[in-house]
């Protein structure tokens, strides 16, 4: 009989030691995926970090026309990013993540043009925390980025985000975000608006005092708005197209309704500025003429004028630019320099032998008509 029990009593144990190894295993295989997940956490934050670095590098170097450089750093960026972005996934930042995770995460994926996606994980995080003003700020910047059919989910999200605290830390973005949408949308009056208050919150945004420029000059305000473009300098380069396109709206604009400034020096010089920004280049030396009549003495407004005529290839008037540039103010070396360098002005071609019989003189239509 005892011999009939030996087998149950025998396995007892083993199927003790078989659920313990079983525990430790999947300990052990729980405790290498949060391992792993926990590694993949670290490289997707350090990816975010390098990305942030290297988009400032792009900046810098944009900034000091080092163009080879900034084409550098902006595809090392983009590099670090898609690291990033796949290190955060692999974590299982979406499903678990905590709202410190989530708004990294939304980064890399707005930085990604992902906006849909990004305002996915900034929804995630708000589950968490609903009473934060900033993820819904960032959460309606996205959707109104992502396209027409988020916009209005993304315009209420913004205003909860400034009803929620008006001092938010990103409410100059907000407004921006609101700016350009009824920017977008034809409605400049409230365009204005938003861009302004987003300045007063954080001044410095070149994309957003573009934008502020251009409306200043829709409304009649050139000089004012030509100003805020001076001042950006090189730091408006990176925007040259959006500038231009900008710009030649807010001039079609300006005529369309019948608005004119004062004829003064300052205003046509601004003009002319705000012209040559939008690619209008005849129009742009036509008001630099009337500027150099009213100020005869603004050599800087002369050389500007001789600039666009060489870009036209007109360097015969270039060269009668630079050399009224030079009478108005001799201490010109790198014009005088410049001068020289210009083609040879053609030589003046006899005029022709007329034919027996042929009328003397010009057509009365080519005669220059008396003053």
């Amino acid at each position: 009989m005892m011999g009939l029990f030996r087998p149950m009593t025998s396995s007892q144990p083993v199927d003790a030691r078989t659920r313990g190894w079983s525990f430790l295993s999947a300990v052990a295989v729980a405790v290498l995926v949060f391992t792993l997940a926990a590694a993949q956490y670290e490289a997707g934050m350090d990816g975010l970090e390098r990305y942030r670095r290297e988009q400032g590098a792009y900046k810098e170097a944009l900034l000091k026309g080092d163009l080879p450089g900034a084409e550098s750093h902006l595809t090392q960026s983009q590099r670090v990013l898609g690291e990033a972005r796949a290190a955060f996934e692999q974590a299982g930042i979406v499903d678990r993540g905590s709202v410190p995770d989530l708004l990294a995460y939304a980064e890399i994926l707005g930085a990604s043009q992902d906006y849909d996606l990004a305002a996915n994980a900034l929804k995630r995080a708000l589950r968490q925390d609903p009473a934060e003003p900033g993820m819904w700020i960032r959460l309606g910047i996205n959707l109104l980025k992502a396209g027409p059919a988020s916009q209005k989910e993304g315009i209420d999200a913004v205003n909860h985000g400034l009803e929620l605290s008006p001092q938010a830390v990103d409410e100059g973005q907000a407004h921006f975000a609101l700016g350009k949408f009824y920017l977008q949308a034809g409605l400049a009056d409230f365009a204005l608006e938003h861009y302004e208050a987003g300045l007063a919150r954080a001044p410095g945004d070149v994309e957003a005092t573009i934008a502020l420029a251009a409306l200043k000059i829709r409304g009649g305000a050139i000089a004012e708005g030509s100003k805020l473009l001076d001042e950006l300098g090189k730091a408006a380069q990176p925007y040259d197209a959006e500038t231009r396109v900008l710009l030649r709206h807010a001039l079609e604009d300006f005529g369309s309704l019948g608005l004119a400034f004062d004829d003064t020096f300052e205003n046509h010089a601004a003009y002319a500025r705000v012209l040559y920004r939008a690619a209008r280049l005849p129009d742009a030396i036509l008001a630099a003429q009337r500027a150099v009549v009213l100020n005869p003495q603004s050599f800087d407004t002369i050389n500007f004028m001789g600039s666009i005529q060489m870009q036209l290839g007109n360097f015969q008037q270039a060269r009668e630019a630079f050399t009224q540039s030079l009478a108005a103010n001799p201490n010109q070396s790198e014009i005088a320099e410049g001068l020289k360098t210009l083609p040879p002005a053609p030589p003046e071609s006899a005029p022709a032998t007329p034919a027996p019989g042929a009328p003397q003189g010009a057509p009365p239509l080519l005669q220059r008509p008396q003053e």
